[in-house]
């Protein structure tokens, strides 16, 4: 997107014919929409210069998503890692047509090996220790052996190989179930640590902490007064172990079984919108509808928000995405910068969160409560118009 600076062009006077019938170059120096009078302010131009002037897109929306911003790879590493989504959205795409013979929790097995160890590559540990640098740059050797255990640990019930007692494939792993050998529960308490390490890297310490807890309270509940409502027998660690890697309500329970069948069939979809320039297309698209509107701009980025956010599944990305194009209509049309980013905040995270998306967490109800994923649509329906 070129700057748009005062000394490139002059704008067109409000309402003017060249504002009108300038046609669908939202970044160039004609805006073709009129001063809208939801602003506060006199037209100004962006002589701050487009959003890509200053920071890349997909950067800018990393730092202001739910998980931590990761590293930005290059060069083999960023060839393989690449190489490893594209194997893991096929994975996905071939399941929805072809589903695998031996069940989803063999689908999920393989889906697991193929996205946490690529955890441990995109996301730093973030921990420093004393007399050492930051990290910088690519994963760590200690990222690599991370990565590596993952992978064993994540396709060792597949795995046909026997070691001792252990091992032997699929099959015989489910034979095991509630008597676990030895080496079944020293590799499901790598992956249950493993688990809990990607998820501090991404989201931090909060959710791994409430693990931690629910895993103490399991393990040593018996030890809570047998008056208390919520005290039980307890459990050994054995079955723990048991209960996360060899049953359908651990590891491979219902949120990775909704990640693995609807997210990711969702996230896909926004990375063909996103390289597909469908952020630009839908923003000529509201701009178009709400042409002769007297709030054609604002209107334009809010309705521009909510076509992309309703399948980016992101309210980062679709905030950035959409502001690249809409910023600088906002600033012409007399928007103020704060109001113009609380605009296109609202605009992007707020689309996520109504129908017909509402984010990932809408598939995880349905799948929890046993409704249909349309009941949960209409039940949104109420707040999201209370809201609006």
């Amino acid at each position: 997107m070129p700057p748009v600076r005062p000394s490139d062009a002059t704008p067109p006077p409000p309402g003017s014919a060249a504002a009108r019938t300038t046609a669908s170059d939202l970044d160039t120096a004609a805006v073709p929409l009129p001063h809208d009078e939801g602003a506060t302010a006199d037209p100004v131009w962006a002589d701050d210069g487009p959003v890509e002037a200053h920071h890349d897109t997909r950067e800018l929306a990393a730092r202001f998503e739910d998980e931590k911003p990761g590293r930005v790879l290059s060069g083999p590493v960023g060839l393989l890692f690449t190489g490893g989504t594209v194997a893991v959205a096929l994975l996905a795409l071939w399941q929805v047509f072809f589903p695998l013979p031996q069940g989803s929790k063999y689908y999920l097995i393989f889906f697991l090996a193929g996205v946490l160890p690529m955890v441990f590559l995109a996301y730093p540990s973030g921990v420093r220790l004393r007399r050492r640098p930051a990290e910088r740059g690519g994963p760590s050797p200690v990222d690599w052996l991370l990565a590596l255990t993952a992978l064993l640990a994540c396709l060792y019930p597949v795995l046909p190989a026997t070691v001792g007692t252990g091992g032997g494939g699929y099959d015989a792993f489910l034979d095991r179930q509630g008597l676990l050998e030895p080496l079944d529960v020293a590799l499901g308490t790598v992956l249950l640590l493993l688990l809990l390490e990607a998820c501090r890297r991404t989201t931090g310490w909060i959710l791994p902490a409430v693990c931690l807890l629910f895993l103490a309270y399991g393990y040593y509940g018996g030890l809570l007064p047998q008056s208390w409502p919520v005290a039980h027998a307890g459990l050994d660690f054995a079955q723990l172990v048991d209960a996360f890697y060899n049953s359908d309500s651990g590891f491979y329970g219902t949120p990775l079984d909704v990640a693995a069948s609807y997210i990711v069939l969702f996230t896909i979809y926004g990375a063909v919108l996103d390289l597909s320039g469908a952020g630009r297309f839908f923003v000529e698209l509201s701009a178009a509808a709400f042409r002769r509107s007297r709030t054609a701009a604002g209107r334009t980025a809010v309705a521009s928000g909510f076509l992309l956010g309703t399948v980016s599944g992101s309210g980062a990305a679709t905030t950035v995405s959409i502001g690249a194009v809409t910023w600088p209509i906002l600033r012409r049309a007399g928007y103020p910068a704060e109001r113009a980013g609380g605009m296109l905040a609202a605009a992007g995270v707020g689309a996520i969160l109504s129908p017909p998306t509402l984010g990932a967490a809408a598939f995880i109800i349905a799948e929890y409560l046993g409704v249909s994923y349309l009941q949960v649509l209409g039940w949104a329906t109420v707040p999201t118009s209370t809201v609006e």
